[in-house]
């Protein structure tokens, strides 16, 4: 029989690797033994030297080096099938009571992780020792709800995990996998990479107090077991205006996906809670799934989600738009910051914010502005050094139930207020309750103040089905229409779908202008049931 050189070196790595198995092994001996004394310490380290002897003999009559020995052996086992383990350790013994199970017991229709094409084995980094992440790799496997709403099983993923010291800095690289398991906090900001995903076992909670970095360009999916308790906290900092999951001072956010569990946000000051960071955008957000539960609260001036504030009053302004937000079920709560909307633009003081685009199709959805913002749409456009204005997102709504609340001169949906314009809003199904605040419409545009140079333009309203009320909480803004000083908008209702009830404030009509506005705007009905109710001193429709 004859082989190789190269076949000798590989059989004398397998001998290596073997050794060196067995003096970790006696390495892990050892530990365990000292605390003793006597023979066991020295029966210990006799095996050791004849291992490391053996092991140095065979590696010169082969003519190599120990680490190519490694690498080979390593190369060899690969082919071979057999898992590797780097760094760091895989999880040991069976799997907690997480809802965790092999794939053997799943049933016929959930579909495991090896059916997957994106099963690359993709390592978190991390600084430090606070958090500590067990080799993504073959591990017991982790049930969770995927993007279609259907129990998925995977093998291969990143446990993180929790050990007493602190200060450790964690990166969710491109293509990964992560699964929390039980109580974790990370005292530094999470940095995300590329495309991640993170689920989060029932019970458990990561805690990022310094919030997600996760700008343009980047994603990160999260997702929940069938209980869907678990939890993401992450909160931005104040001093670095950073958002709760989202861009940094600056920056613009990348793309949010919540599939499942529970997401608990808020900004740092001038930041959105998800969404842009100070002077900066909002990004793409889509949450799904029918007992996802979002709750996003912006910082000073910021969108619960959207857009940060613009920084109009800073020496350098940027902006604070929406971005693109969809809403296909779950429970989203979103209240803005003061002068922030709940879901929309940040502040536009001095600079311009809003618009982009607002899609809700299930769910229930409680957006609330702070104050002078929309509950949906634009924010304060305040005109500051001859600079300033905001707009109302493109707002479609086909199902689910929207529960909309302007605060101070804004309107529940609309554009916002002081110098709003742009935007709109179309329903062909689900139950719409749109509150103004004081001096804002129900549904429509904010109050004006026309001596300070501040316009309103037209925000058109579609109706074509669904059931939708519409009022100022108090004030003269109309029901649909302008707020205080405003005009009317452009207001189309067809369809036998259709069940519109609007009552403007005090001196607001009910479909038309705010008290004082300078045009009604334009009203046409040709279907569905259609009820205008006028404050003392305004018309029903006009």
């Amino acid at each position: 029989m004859s082989y190789s050189r190269q076949g000798e070196r590989s059989l004398v790595g397998h001998f290596v690797i073997t050794n060196v198995l067995h003096l970790v092994g006696t390495e892990r001996l050892w530990g365990e033994t000292m605390h003793k004394g006597g023979e066991e310490k020295r029966a210990v380290t006799r095996a050791a030297s004849a291992w490391v002897v053996s092991a140095m003999l065979a590696l010169q009559l082969a003519g190599t080096s120990l680490p190519t020995a490694i690498a080979q052996e390593a190369g060899a086992g690969a082919d071979r099938g057999e898992a590797t383990v780097g760094a760091t350790e895989e999880r040991e013994g069976p799997a907690k009571d997480k809802n965790l199970s092999t794939q053997g017991g799943q049933g016929p229709s959930q579909r495991t992780d090896d059916q997957a094409a994106d099963e690359e084995d993709t390592p978190a980094q991390v600084e430090g020792s606070a958090i500590r992440l067990v080799a993504q790799g073959d591990q017991d496997a982790v049930t969770y709800v995927n993007e279609s709403g259907q129990p998925t099983t995977r093998s291969k993923y990143t446990l993180i995990t929790e050990e007493p010291a602190a200060g450790a800095s964690l990166t969710l690289e491109d293509g990964g996998w992560y699964v929390v398991q039980d109580q974790v906090t990370a005292t530094k900001r999470i940095e995300v990479q590329g495309d991640a995903h993170l689920i989060l076992c029932d019970g458990a909670r990561l805690v990022a107090s310094k919030g997600v970095h996760n700008a343009k360009g980047k994603t990160l999916s999260v997702y929940g077991q069938e209980g869907h308790t678990g939890e993401l906290q992450a909160t931005g900092e104040d001093t670095a205006h950073s958002a709760g999951i989202g861009g940094d001072e600056g920056e613009k956010a990348g793309t949010f996906n919540a599939y499942g569990a529970r997401t608990v946000v808020r900004g740092g000051q001038y930041a959105a809670g998800i969404g842009g960071g100070y002077k900066n955008d909002g990004g793409t957000v889509l949450i799904r799934g029918e007992k996802t539960v979002v709750t996003a609260i912006g910082g000073e001036s910021g969108a619960g989600i959207g857009g940060g504030n613009g920084g109009g009053n800073s020496d350098n302004p940027g902006t604070g738009y929406t971005g693109e937000v969809t809403i296909e079920g779950g429970t989203v709560t979103a209240q803005g910051g003061v002068c922030g909307a709940g879901i929309g633009g940040g502040s536009g003081y001095g600079a311009k914010s809003g618009g982009g685009k607002v899609t809700i199709t299930g769910g229930t959805v409680n957006a609330t502005g702070g104050g002078n913002g929309a509950g949906i749409g634009g924010a304060n456009g305040y005109v500051y050094n001859g600079k300033g204005q905001t707009a109302g997102a493109e707002v479609t709504i086909s199902g689910g139930t929207v529960n909309a609340t302007g605060r101070a001169n804004s309107p529940g949906i609309g554009t916002g207020c002081l110098n709003a314009s742009g935007g709109s809003l179309t329903v062909t199904g689900g139950n719409v309750n749109a509150t103004g605040g004081g001096g804002g419409a129900g549904i429509g545009g904010g109050s004006v103040n026309r001596s300070n140079g501040e316009e309103d333009g037209d925000y058109p309203v579609t109706i074509k089905g669904g059931t939708v009320t519409a009022k100022p909480a108090s004030g003269n803004g109309a029901g649909i229409g302008g707020g205080d000083n405003g005009d009317g908008v452009t207001v189309k209702i067809s369809g036998d779908d259709a069940h519109v009830e609007a009552t403007g404030g005090d001196g607001g009509a009910g479909i038309g202008s705010g008290e004082d506005g300078l045009d009604p705007g334009s009203f046409e009905a040709s279907g569905g049931t259609v009820i205008a109710k006028s404050g003392p001193n305004a018309a029903g429709i006009g």
